[in-house]
């Protein structure tokens, strides 16, 4: 269990759930049951752009799931190939963990669950691709994305970004010469979609890559999100820094099964990402008028300002900050959550 380091010995990871929401986590579970019973979200779908959904975890035991996951959407694929959840089993568990919290049998939400699997290693954002396939295919409007590419040792942390806008030089999106550009045009501005995407686990000052879409459109805010996460809950996470205006963080300690029945304690942006789709879905099922944009300006403006958080909880005091010196990432262990040990995406089996 690897718990942030705490000014109370006798303090446990428990008390963050009262520390970041106010509410013991038996207050907060209860109050995420009554959302769940009170809010229908059943009528409303979301894609979970991952390592593929495995309706055996014990997690998603009744959930409405879809019944398929889509594969490769690469640039030489038609982006058509949903297979059966007995045609494929997820190299590992971490698609599986992400749509329990959104939408599993003890999740946030009754929404019906989409997936897909990467089987693209060119960095080129085909993830972007799928959601479209997904939109036009099932109508899903609201996508999870924790996951990210990790840059190579002389690569630059933009390298994707850095690609799409000199793909489109006078930022014009809708024609761009990147697929996966007009892909996200598409998604943002005519589809009415969200977008949500994890700030990544690097400790860095800011997030890069793919949680910097906004930089080619400035309209691409209507439609986007990046989610980090306290550095007193999660220390490696990835301040929000260049998207800072379209950026907030959520906790992201967790208790989830694996697809073996294992439970586990789970951290990262990943998780926190999850928190907030699984939020823009709540919001959503109460409010179907709204638009992507003003889902967007609602959770913005309703995420409390830390400082806040400070003057109304003392025992936020009692954390102690973790340096960047105290930091230490195991080398043996992904630095990202949906890579294997060697930093590489999970293949298609």
């Amino acid at each position: 269990m690897d718990e942030q380091k705490i000014g109370n010995k006798n303090q446990t990871v428990s008390n963050k759930t009262e520390i970041f929401y106010g509410l013991s986590q038996q207050q907060y579970a209860k109050k995420l049951h009554e959302l769940k019973s009170s809010i229908d979200t059943t009528e409303l779908s979301v894609g979970v752009i991952d390592s593929g959904i495995y309706p055996k975890n014990p997690d998603l035991d009744g959930a409405n799931l879809s019944g398929t996951n889509l594969v490769d959407c690469s640039v030489s694929n038609r982006c058509a190939n949903h297979l059966s959840y007995a045609q494929y089993k997820p190299v590992d568990s971490h698609d599986s963990k992400m749509a329990a919290i959104i939408a599993g049998n003890n999740g946030m939400t009754n929404a019906t669950i989409h997936a897909y699997i990467d089987g693209d290693k060119s960095n080129e954002g085909d993830e972007f691709t799928a959601m479209l396939q997904l939109n036009k295919t099932h109508g899903v409007q609201i996508f999870n994305n924790s996951w990210g590419y990790i840059p190579g040792a002389n690569e630059s942390d933009n390298k994707w970004l850095n690609e799409a806008k000199k793909h489109t030089p006078d930022g014009d999106t809708k024609n761009s010469a990147r697929p996966q550009v007009r892909a996200i045009h598409e998604l943002i501005v005519n589809k009415d979609a969200l977008l949500i995407h994890g700030a990544g686990n690097e400790t860095k000052e800011t997030t890069y890559g793919e949680r910097l879409v906004p930089e080619l459109n400035p309209i691409f805010k209507k439609g986007f999100l990046a989610v980090s996460s306290p550095r007193e809950d999660y220390a490696h996470a990835n301040y929000c820094g260049q998207a800072a205006t379209w950026c907030l963080a959520a906790p992201s300690t967790s208790y989830s099964h694996d697809n073996e029945g294992k439970l586990e304690f789970y951290k990262g942006t990943s998780p926190a990402t999850a928190r907030v789709t699984g939020t823009a879905l709540l919001v959503k099922g109460a409010y179907p008028w709204m638009k992507n944009e003003n889902l967007v300006q609602t959770l913005l403006s309703t995420a409390q300002d830390f400082d806040d958080i400070k003057k109304r909880n003392a025992t936020y005091l009692s954390l102690v900050p973790v340096k960047e010196s105290e930091v230490k990432v195991n080398p043996k262990q992904p630095t990202y959550e949906t890579t294997d040990d060697k930093g590489k995406k999970p293949s298609v089996k």
